[in-house]
């Protein structure tokens, strides 16, 4: 009715009493069973007869034990007698070690694994085929004993084996099992415990987790060591270019000079030769008025362009820097700037003279200037205020003016506007900083500078100049 696997049935043979296995099916009825309960079966040597009421019942279960485990045809030498006897003989260890397959040819004293629970066999790595040897022990009828065994948790279920008196494994991966194997006897009365017996099937180097290990940190060592080679290639690059930049805005500072120096020293000169010359002629009493009001004309141009080589070459070389300082020489460029422009600047300045070397205090100063510039000629401000304030760590300087705006991301952004601004950006990143631009249309521009120190200050406490130009 499929509500059991199985049914419990008796095979009866000569160790019974019956003289013959062999029956007789060629005629119908074969068997027949009588109103007494017997059985009566017909064989090629007569009739045998069997009483279900009056059999004999064996309630012993027998006994099971593992004779041997055999690795790739190498058994496994008892651990209790052989290594007792000789302990250098090629048997299993035990204790906490477990036992250790021996791979000579059994020639110790066959007696069985024994189960303790301390005790573990350990398989080598890449053996391909186990097998396992067991009996169960029934003075009855040892021919109908039947085992049933499984390899948890490599088993989901009990294989049964019937008679067989073996189990053959192959390919079992690494890791710790435990073979169990139980039995009954002629009348279907199992032994529920069996036997056991734990092993433990070692992995190749390959698969040990110390390799694995050492493959998962040489993995991590190998990106990391990518990750730090091409960090310092890109700080060589971000190195490079930035000498690149300094070099660059060094020799342009150089050229600056040299154009100002030329300016002063040659053009200057020049006009003012024709300056005094023009006045000379203007002291000669005998000159037509119509050369009189000419020169006058020649001498009134050339002080104007002597005046604009002046501040051209001044504009090129701040000279005020080596003269007043930093902080003065700041002070008066905007004091100037705000004249010229018709731009009226509040200026909050801490003393920082001393404070960076001096192609440091150049980049400052031209970023102060630069950015004035762009309030006058683009902004359309009526106001600006510049900021410069020291702390122990870091310069910070921030100007900010009413002007008209913009938007970064479209026009002037440090990294995708003009010329002006990519340079103070530039500017900024040379002197270890990083300049900082927020704008808005119709709000006006703040841009801040934050700038490290690489040394502290000569003074413990800044001083700060304040003015409204």
């Amino acid at each position: 009715d499929g509500k059991r696997k199985s049914v419990a049935w008796q095979v009866f043979g000569p160790s019974d009493g019956l003289s013959t296995a062999d029956c007789v099916g060629a005629s119908q009825p074969a068997c027949c069973k009588a109103q007494d309960g017997r059985l009566w079966f017909a064989t090629v040597n007569g009739v045998a007869v069997v009483n279900p009421n009056q059999l004999p019942f064996n309630r012993l279960p027998p006994p099971v034990v593992i004779e041997e485990v055999v690795l790739d045809e190498q058994p496994v030498v008892s651990s209790q007698k052989s290594d007792s006897r000789n302990p250098k003989a090629g048997g299993a260890a035990t204790g906490d070690e477990g036992l250790a397959a021996d791979h000579a040819p059994r020639t110790a004293d066959p007696s069985p694994i024994a189960n303790r629970e301390s005790q573990i066999l350990l398989v080598p790595p890449r053996t391909h085929r186990i097998e396992f040897r067991f009996t169960g022990l029934s003075l009855v009828a040892p021919e109908k004993v039947r085992f049933r065994y499984r390899l948890e948790p490599f088993d989901e279920d009990w294989v049964q084996a019937g008679a067989r008196r073996a189990a053959h494994y192959t390919a079992v991966p690494p890791g710790r099992y435990e073979f169990r194997v139980t039995a009954c006897n002629n009348d279907g009365v199992w032994n529920d415990l069996g036997t056991s017996l734990r092993l433990q099937v070692l992995p190749p180097w390959w698969k040990t987790w110390w390799f694995r290990a050492l493959v998962v940190f040489g993995m991590c060592g190998a990106a990391l060591g990518w990750h730090e080679s091409r960090q310092r290639r890109l700080r060589r690059a971000r190195a490079a270019q930035e000498a690149f930049a300094r070099q660059l805005i060094a020799s342009q500072e150089s050229e600056r000079q040299r154009i100002a120096g030329e300016l002063h020293d040659g053009l200057g000169q020049d006009l003012l030769v024709i300056a005094n010359q023009a006045q000379f002629g203007l002291g000669q009493s005998e000159n037509p008025p119509a050369t009189v009001v000419r020169l006058n004309d020649i001498s009134a141009t050339a002080k104007q362009a002597l005046q604009q080589v002046r501040r051209i070459s001044h504009n090129l070389r701040p000279s005020l820097l080596d003269e007043l300082g930093f902080t003065k020489a700041t002070a008066a460029m905007l004091e100037k700037a705000g004249q010229s422009g018709g731009l009226r600047v509040s200026v909050e300045l801490d003393d920082v003279d001393g404070l960076l070397p001096a192609e440091f205090e150049i980049n400052l100063f031209r970023i102060i200037q630069e950015s004035l510039n762009n309030i006058i000629k683009h902004a359309g401000a009526s106001e600006a205020k510049v900021t410069l304030t020291r702390t122990p760590a870091r310069l910070r300087l921030e100007i900010v003016d009413n002007g008209r705006g913009f938007d970064p991301a479209q026009s002037a952004a440090p990294d995708r506007g003009g010329l002006g601004l990519r340079q103070m950006a530039e500017r900024a990143r040379i002197l270890g900083g990083r300049l900082h631009l927020h704008a808005q249309p119709g709000q006006g521009t703040q841009l801040t500078v934050d700038v490290p120190l690489q040394r502290s200050g000569t003074r413990s406490e800044p001083r700060r100049s304040e003015s409204r130009l």
